[in-house]
């Protein structure tokens, strides 16, 4: 009887989740539709534990252990259920899991003990004489199928409150039902052949890390200083203004802007289409990545080692100090500018990452009061931080201005440092981010910053957008379309402006959408869900500018110096 006992004592401390779920639900036929499912649910894993065969019972136990004490944690940790979406974001930020075990450290032995619960339930000898194979397996089997089968016609989303481990598991057996390996095979070739190769330039994309666009002068006089509105005479920057991010996560706005496509295309392009890299192979550049933010070479943003492979050079420079890394970069930009050679280079900023303290030297802490290092405030401020629903309006400006400090840092003292040095160089620079921040300048509760599909705030999906060109140089002409894309471009344009530094112009429009220097026709809008399953429409988020809520000015006592 001890693993019954187990068995409810695993469902019980679940029961905040499921009285979460049923006050979600507006009808009692709902409810009782939530009530038979879940209770198939608890049925089947009765069964489980009832399962006779210990070389079965066994490993089934520890499978739904491990997904169940994964689930928990991330519920524990974040506040919110594991959908589909949150499954895969998971996995595709494997790099990052010691920082977040060491941060949530309390979820996790929760996640784990609550888990082994569970495997204690299963695992441990039946009752009596237990059951045979067909009997134990038939009803798990046939609820697992259900519940998958609610999860992929809810887009995803449908197993919140049911027994911890379910929806983990449904989610990876529905994402390995997806394409993915055709990321890497590039089967398909949407375009002819590159035009011939102009005289040596170098194409650089710039992909910052949280920075929103509305903080910055580029958009507002009272904005952080960007080191973009006065660049050198042999310089001209084209200002896009407030720009719409791909997505509100870094991995899919990475990825997309690696592989491309349009709003309503975008998953066959970056599934099917060759790279950015293997496009810039053919139009004569030799690729370059610049990666600021992880170290070792490690792959991150869905790169796969097939898409590695055509980067002629891969540099991590993760030796420095976290915000002395930018600058380096600069430098490293600088040099390659100088080398006489055509080069395609991508550069993965640091920009303002949570956690901010250490993106800025102490002592260039301009915008005051900031936050006090080593202080709550310095937490893992993120998408997954219930801690800061709880932070007072004080608290809540001291960390925006610790986001200003870091902006300052990362992106002023950033392009300070490499504009001066490109004064008589032929290099052409995009300048973009991957997505921005909700910092609670609305009435928002403050933990959405970004990667959440169910955010409301629109700043997560606000970004930076300049093109930045020699002064003399023939070619693309950014000026005629500017004020047409003022306020009005989106980042998805990024990958056919870089197509047309050798390639057609109408076969780019006919398979990736209009370039930064024609006039807009696609939604102001980011991606919600990159995770779609696959055969769903794509699923996009409106960015209405009227909306926005500018950064408070009040949150600092005088401006920082110029």
């Amino acid at each position: 009887m001890i693993k019954f006992i187990f068995l409810l004592l695993y469902l019980a401390c679940d029961y905040g989740a499921v009285m979460v779920r049923v006050s979600h639900l507006e009808t009692w036929l709902k409810t009782l539709a939530f009530f038979l499912l879940y209770s198939l649910l608890a049925a089947s894993l009765l069964a489980l534990a009832q399962l006779r065969a210990a070389w079965l019972r066994v490993p089934l136990a520890l499978i739904f252990a491990a997904a169940a004490a994964v689930q928990i944690g991330y519920q524990k940790a974040t506040g919110v259920p594991l959908d589909y979406e949150q499954s895969v974001d998971l996995y595709l930020s494997l790099t990052a899991y010691q920082a977040a075990l060491d941060h949530f450290t309390g979820a996790t032995v929760l996640g784990f003990l609550l888990g082994s619960l569970l495997f204690l339930a299963l695992a441990l000898p039946p009752w009596r004489q237990g059951l045979g194979m067909g009997r134990a397996l038939i009803l798990p089997v046939f609820s697992f199928c259900l519940l998958t089968g609610i999860i992929y016609q809810r887009a995803g989303t449908g197993a919140q409150g049911t027994p911890p481990g379910y929806a983990l598991l449904s989610h990876v057996l529905l994402y390995s039902g997806q394409d993915h390996q055709g990321a890497g095979s590039f089967r398909n070739n949407p375009l002819p052949p590159p035009k011939p190769a102009r005289a040596p330039e170098d194409v650089v994309l710039i992909v910052d890390e949280s920075v929103g666009a509305h903080y910055l002068d580029l958009t507002r006089p009272d904005g952080v200083r960007s080191g973009l509105l006065q660049p050198p005479p042999s310089l001209r920057v084209f200002n896009y203004g407030h720009a719409a991010a791909i997505s509100g996560c870094s991995v899919y706005s990475n990825y997309l802007l690696r592989f491309g496509g349009t709003q309503q295309n975008y998953t066959t392009a970056s599934f099917r289409w060759p790279s950015i890299w293997a496009y810039a192979h053919k139009a004569g550049f030799r690729t370059v990545y610049l990666d600021g933010q992880t170290g070792n070479g490690a792959l991150q943003n869905m790169m796969q080692p097939s898409e590695r492979q055509q980067i002629d050079e891969f540099i991590s420079i993760n030796t420095y100090p976290i915000y002395a890394r930018d600058p380096q970069l600069a430098d490293i930009i600088a040099r390659y500018s100088r080398n006489g050679r055509r080069d395609f280079i991508y550069v993965n900023k640091v920009g303002a990452h949570f956690p901010i303290l250490n993106k800025y030297p102490s002592d260039r802490a301009y915008y005051r009061p900031a936050p006090v290092r080593n202080s709550v405030q310095d937490i893992w401020q993120s998408f997954s931080n219930p801690e800061a629903t709880s932070w007072t309006a004080q608290e809540w400006a001291r960390y925006r201005n610790g986001y200003r400090n870091a902006l300052a840092w990362s992106v002023g003292g950033f392009f300070d440092r490499l504009l001066n040095q490109l004064a008589r160089q032929q290099t052409v620079i995009l300048y973009t981010s991957d997505h921005g921040l909700d910092l609670r300048e609305r009435a928002t509760p403050g933990i959405d910053t970004h990667c959440r599909p169910q955010a409301t705030g629109m700043e997560q999906g606000i970004v930076p957008l300049v093109v930045i060109t020699p002064q003399h140089r023939p070619g693309l002409h950014w000026a005629p379309a500017q004020a047409q894309n003022h306020d009005r471009a989106t980042v998805f344009r990024v990958f056919p402006t870089l197509l047309l530094l050798g390639y057609d112009r109408a076969a780019v429009r006919a398979h990736y959408g209009r370039p930064l220097d024609e006039v807009p026709v696609d939604r102001f809008a980011r991606i919600r869900r990159f995770n779609g399953l696959r055969g769903q429409k794509p699923d996009l988020v409106d960015i209405d500018l009227q909306q926005m809520v500018a950064p408070p000015v009040s949150d600092y006592q005088r401006p920082p110096p110029t």
